[in-house]
């Protein structure tokens, strides 16, 4: 039964793009916390962490440009 209806991965297992990993630098660039408030400094975001920084560390993290002190390598 499972032959017939073979199953998609899910996105998180699912090979990175190009494209997916520059817009994660982009994101990872842009979303910074505020020092004085709990909130993200890019326009119209949420509190911090905001979803698209998050998204971003996750990216960065499984291609592997994040180093041990989470920031992206050169």
């Amino acid at each position: 039964m499972s032959e017939a209806f073979p199953r998609r991965p899910a996105p998180r297992h699912a090979p990175l793009t190009p494209e997916d990993i520059e817009q994660a630098k982009a994101d990872f660039a842009l979303h910074i916390p505020s020092l004085f408030t709990r909130q993200c400094l890019a326009e119209d975001c949420e509190g911090w962490p905001c979803r698209r920084y998050v998204r971003a560390v996750a990216v960065l993290d499984r291609a592997g440009l994040l180093d041990v002190n989470g920031q992206v390598r050169a």
